[in-house]
């Protein structure tokens, strides 16, 4: 399935247990990037 497909004609199946992961990843990698975010902001509101 191509992005295309999603984009002009509006369909896509979705992989639960893919999604899952992906989410999971995601949650797990917040940390690293939040603390990345951290150092350059610093704790400008």
């Amino acid at each position: 399935m191509g992005f295309r497909n999603v984009l002009v004609h509006g369909y896509v199946e979705i992989n639960v247990s893919m999604e899952i992961i992906t989410f999971r990843e995601t949650v797990n990698a917040l940390p690293a990037i939040l603390s990345g975010l951290r150092s350059v902001v610093g704790n400008d509101p």
